[in-house]
């Protein structure tokens, strides 16, 4: 295998020169919140918090309501339940958790332009509607939260209102008649529905909005943790060839068994490489591993041009199920095929759309303007590559990766630089 493995480098590297992966230009880059607003709504935040712990210390420095002393144990107990449950309100009344949690939210829509922005330094070149959805999920945010803050505003002070209504009744009914108990009762459930309710109602206003902030966030710490690997990787990246995604991955030997390499599977808009990344035992000892070291090299790779089929298949596993992904490959390939099994939550469903995305080329309508105009260069160069090698007639190599450098005839051996 890994005989075959270096005579198919070979072939597609052709001893392409090492330079480094130029960078496309940064596109307009997607826009933080505006300061004023977020300051704003900071202060509203902090005057919530502050107007909290007032509460809280009223609260403290209120004597307990103490039933009557000639009550029954029950009504005794019931009364101090009630009591219990509205002091336990306080939080909701105020409305804390919304806050709190559009806090959380508009954090993370804040990274999303700052890490994106580090992305396209880097090199990532698709989705280009990204920075457009930041821009559009920043207004709707906005607007949102200045029109939720107030309502916070509005429905806190209606439920403090019902609180100290709540607490009067509590305490007229401390003499233990039945009809104040169960009207305090009632008026503590009341409140604590209304406060359930508005928060609801409030989540509702800002909810679809959060689903796509985390959904993007999401993608965006896929593309991370790739270009993390890529930078941690042992090949090469050739001139205008661009990271798609990663994951990581098993190089299964037979698709019907679990026997086969882990590591990182690659897919860039010109190749699908796998490299093996794991630590492997070199000693045991009554199987028990007592010696090990990372092995870390490229088990396999394949230009997308050379893969005529993706397909993808779920086998159950006991209570879980293994997520294959399998290649079907042309003879230039010198596989007939290969089968990975994605882990760690990789979907084999995203890979075949992703692989069957890159191969048509599909994916060049996500490309940014900057990478689409190199990739358009490069291709050209490609385009006029020679066909038959001026020292020996012999055909060259039909497939070649756009960026390759320089191409080797195999039957004599001559350099062909392109």
């Amino acid at each position: 295998m890994k005989n075959r493995h270096k005579q198919i480098r070979q072939r597609i590297m052709a001893r392409a020169a090492a330079h480094k992966k130029p960078r496309p230009k940064r596109p307009k880059p997607a826009r933080f919140l505006d300061q004023v607003k977020r300051q704003q709504a900071q202060l509203k935040r902090e005057q919530l918090k502050a107007k909290q712990e007032e509460l809280r210390r009223k609260a403290r420095a209120r004597a307990p309501a103490q039933p009557a002393s000639s009550l029954n144990q029950e009504i005794t107990d019931r009364l101090q339940d009630i009591q219990s449950e509205l002091d336990d309100l306080q939080d909701d009344i105020m409305l804390t958790s919304v806050h709190d949690d559009m806090g959380r939210i508009e954090a993370v829509l804040t990274n999303l332009t700052t890490d994106l922005g580090n992305l396209r330094t880097k090199g990532y070149a698709f989705r280009s509607y990204l920075e457009n959805k930041i821009n559009v999920l920043t207004d709707k945010w906005e607007d949102i939260s200045d029109r939720v803050d107030d309502e916070i505003e509005e429905q806190s002070d209606k439920l403090e209102r019902e609180s100290e209504e709540a607490e009067r009744l509590l305490r007229q009914a401390l003499g233990g008649n039945q009809t104040m108990v169960s009207r305090a009762e009632s008026a503590v459930q009341s409140l604590e529905r209304k406060a359930s309710s508005a928060r609801q109602a409030l989540r509702n206003r800002y909810d679809d909005v959060a689903r796509t902030i985390h959904q993007t966030r999401s993608k965006l710490d896929d593309v991370q943790w790739a270009f993390e690997q890529a930078d941690q990787s042992t090949f090469e990246f050739l001139e205008a060839e661009y990271l798609i995604a990663a994951c990581r991955a098993q190089m299964l030997e037979d698709p019907d068994k679990d026997e086969g390499a882990e590591g990182i599977l690659y897919l860039t808009d010109e190749r699908v490489v796998f490299e093996q990344k794991e630590k492997v035992a070199t000693k045991k000892f009554l199987f028990i591993t007592t010696a090990s070291e990372m092995v870390q090299e490229v088990d396999f790779e394949t230009l997308l041009d050379w893969v005529e089929e993706v397909k993808s298949q779920d086998k159950k596993k006991f209570l879980s199920k293994k997520e294959l992904l399998t290649l079907n490959l042309s003879p230039d390939a010198g596989w007939p095929s290969v089968t990975f099994r994605l882990l760690k939550g990789a979907k084999n469903e995203d890979w075949s759309q992703y692989v069957n995305r890159a191969r048509s080329g599909e994916i060049d309508r996500e490309r940014i303007a900057e990478a689409a105009a190199e990739k358009e260069e490069v291709s050209t160069q490609v385009a006029e590559a020679p066909t038959v090698c001026s020292m020996c007639g012999a055909p060259l190599p039909a497939a070649i990766a756009r960026g390759q450098g320089e191409i080797t005839c195999e039957y004599c051996g001559t350099v062909v630089r392109l």
